[in-house]
């Protein structure tokens, strides 16, 4: 490796590989002619774990690093229609359709010690880094324990946002002397863990060595996934069928950063009607800080598509999902406990307009998953409906529903409520899961 030479690994959406390489390799051996960067890419069903994404691993000077995924951007940018049709997926599958805000997306993997110079001391360069650029950058969660060799960073935000963050971890990569430290292309033979192509959700991606025996992920994908028959990442059940389960991840990393630049997200209005929530998202979109700003564009958003989805009334319930999810957040980042009259308020409008409807929900969880919802001296249980608002009961020890290993989980109360709850249980239900595939030797 030449002084002054780099390596950036970016993730290439599948359907952006053909017009990256061009016909024959001519577009991808011009590109490095041009830049003087090296530019190799894993082969055609090669996928980063858990994706249908390709690895592409660049090496060249900084500016040849910055112009290579210039144009990679472009690319990923012209998505064909028909990559964004989305189907139901279960929780435990890859997604095989592509989320169609990944054009707005820039995905890199960055080895350990550099992730930690761009999060920074308590997230201070993450949040320079996002004012600076104006766009939105997020890293794979930190799992708890062993840490991973690498984390993947998603930035979106504008064109030319983006490309001022790209720029910026760049910088952060040639300030890392361990930064050439993961070379790999592929990981199809990666023992262990890797991270999660996604910001939020478990730490891991969601491999085949996650759940080596595919006939009990379909067992557990069918229990977890109950009557209800959740869509997307085990999110919400069919009433919520406006939004995928990348949009709820997206409203839920949101509403966190709202949270982190210390917005209370209860009072955000968004269980209102849609009209005020705008107004009181566009009053924080109006605010100095490009992220908190970004956040409350984006949920301003869907705030607007809650309210005119066909079938729901405007007071109907996507609003006051996000609104429960906005409680759920604001709760667990420290604003007001559950017994405020806010919270409460939020929680009880709902039943009100409702006309007092009470859901009933029923999911399966497998018998050493319980403890991972009831958590030390059943404090996570508490938590959860203390959150929600919705009560959860679980059948006795040693009571299976027949013929399986499975305790019966009952969540009662307004639609909002059962869905928050059914949303964190299956939440911690996946990161569970995934913690235990890497730490083999907890059990129990």
């Amino acid at each position: 490796m030449e002084e002054g030479e780099y390596f950036l690994k970016v993730l290439i959406p599948s359907y952006a590989a053909g017009s990256i390489i061009g016909k024959g390799g001519q577009t991808i051996v011009q590109l490095q002619k041009e830049t003087g960067a090296t530019i190799k890419l894993s082969k055609s069903k090669d996928f980063y774990p858990g994706t249908t994404e390709r690895v592409c691993l660049i090496q060249g000077t900084v500016e040849a690093l910055n112009s290579v995924h210039n144009f990679i951007a472009e690319k990923v940018r012209e998505m064909p229609q028909s990559a964004q049709k989305p189907e139901p997926v279960s929780i435990l599958q890859p997604q095989t359709t592509v989320n169609p805000d990944r054009v707005k997306q820039a995905k890199l993997i960055v080895p350990n010690s550099t992730a930690g110079l761009i999060i920074g001391k308590g997230g201070a360069t993450v949040k320079a880094v996002m004012e600076q650029s104006g766009a939105w950058v997020q890293l794979s969660q930190k799992p708890e324990g062993i840490n991973l060799q690498e984390r993947v960073v998603t930035i979106s935000g504008e064109p030319e946002q983006n490309r001022k963050a790209v720029e910026i971890i760049v910088q952060k990569i040639q300030e890392d002397p361990q930064s050439s430290s993961c070379l790999n292309i592929s990981y199809s033979n990666v023992s262990g863990p890797v991270a999660n192509s996604n910001p939020t959700g478990s730490p891991y991606a969601n491999t085949a060595e996650v759940l080596p025996n595919a006939a009990a992920a379909a067992a557990t994908a069918s229990s977890l996934l109950g009557q209800a028959g959740l869509t997307g990442m085990g999110a919400f059940p069919a009433t919520m069928s406006s939004f995928s389960g990348n949009d709820l991840l997206a409203i839920t990393s949101a509403l966190n950063t709202l949270a982190s630049y210390g917005y209370n997200t209860n009072t955000l209005g968004l269980g209102l009607n849609p009209a005020a929530a705008s107004g009181v998202l566009a009053a924080v979109a109006a605010s100095a800080n490009p992220a908190a700003a970004a956040a409350a564009n984006l949920l301003a958003s869907y705030a607007n598509d809650a309210s005119s989805s066909a079938g729901h009334p405007a007071t109907g319930l996507s609003g006051f999902s996000l609104g429960s999810l906005a409680a759920a957040t604001g709760a667990s980042n420290g604003y007001l406990n559950a017994s405020s009259p806010l919270m409460a308020s939020s929680l009880l409008a709902t039943e009100k307009l409702a006309d007092g409807a009470k859901d009933v929900v029923e999911i399966a969880v497998p018998e050493n998953l319980v403890g991972a919802i009831l958590g030390k001296g059943g404090k996570t249980l508490v938590e959860y409906q203390e959150l929600t608002g919705a009560r959860i009961q679980i059948s006795k020890k040693g009571e299976f529903i027949p013929g399986t290993r499975n305790r019966k989980v009952t969540i009662t109360g307004s639609p909002a409520a059962t869905q928050a709850a059914q949303y964190l249980i299956s939440q911690r239900i996946t990161y569970e899961q995934g913690v235990r595939a890497t730490n083999p030797q907890k059990v129990g």
